[in-house]
């Protein structure tokens, strides 16, 4: 079993002098549970094959957590014969074990899979340096919702201590602040109608 960065990494444990193709057995199964290039993957499969042996790819989904809990998604692909050899063993390692298809179907869907993640964390990278550029040139009136926890507030001067299911109005143009290491609030955000979201930004509000 390889959990390792990259194909390059992959192939060289493999092709090495004394790497995996040189001391596999017959009937052995490699599975390479890290995020490689589908075509590297095939490859290799190739290779273990004209040797008796077989190869999965098995790539992983969640978070470290889910691994140490046994409750990672497995995106794994390879021959029915040798996908029913391993699963019991990716079973232990998955609460979702999903059998893809051909040798390399499971990395081509990790890297579909991280391609809409990473595309999804740009999005909201430009929505978030949008609305910290508007909130800054336009001060807002805002409503704050305790959601759990404590808040000494400072509106105005004015301290007040919210609680749980407590709400606060702050009006635009007045210094304020909220501290609480362990509250958690939710901020609903209001202002006058405007044409332009920002300047150079043609969508309207």
């Amino acid at each position: 079993m390889l959990c390792l960065t990259t194909s390059k990494v992959v192939e060289a444990l493999v092709y090495g002098e004394d790497g995996i193709l040189a001391g596999i057995k017959e009937g052995a199964v490699l599975i390479d549970f890290g995020t490689s290039i589908p075509a590297s993957t095939r490859k290799i499969g190739a290779d273990l094959a004209a040797k008796g042996a077989g190869m999965i790819d098995a790539p992983l989904g969640r978070t470290p957590a889910h691994a140490k809990d046994g409750l990672l998604n497995i995106m794994a692909s390879g021959d029915a014969e040798t996908f029913a050899k391993v699963k019991p063993i990716l079973e232990m390692q998955g609460e979702n074990v999903f059998n893809l298809g051909a040798l390399g179907s499971g990395h081509t869907t990790k890297l579909i899979n991280n391609f809409m993640g990473m595309t999804t964390v740009a999005a909201m990278s430009q929505a978030f340096a949008v609305a910290e550029g508007y909130v800054h040139a336009h001060r807002h009136s805002q409503v704050s919702h305790v959601v759990e926890g404590e808040f000494h507030v400072n509106v105005d001067g004015v301290i007040k201590i919210l609680k749980a299911g407590d709400s606060f109005f702050v009006p635009p143009h007045v210094d304020h602040g909220a501290v609480c290491p362990t509250g958690v609030i939710l901020i609903d955000v209001f202002s006058p109608p405007r044409e332009d979201f920002v300047e150079g930004l043609d969508a309207p509000v």
